[in-house]
């Protein structure tokens, strides 16, 4: 492979999800929101760092 890949995981305690399933969805995406913050990050610093490519 000529690419690195790089991942992130976390843990999520089921007492922080929320039980109702509005809230759920809300939670969910700002969890959705919150990856995508990290791979943009992460974008943002390869291109930095590898200007030609």
């Amino acid at each position: 492979m000529d690419k690195e890949i790089v991942l992130h995981a976390h843990r999520v305690p089921r007492a922080s999800v929320p039980s109702d399933r509005e809230d759920q969805a809300r939670w969910l995406f700002d969890e959705f929101a919150r990856i995508d913050a990290w791979i943009d990050a992460r974008n943002a610093a390869w291109d930095i760092a590898h200007p030609e490519e």
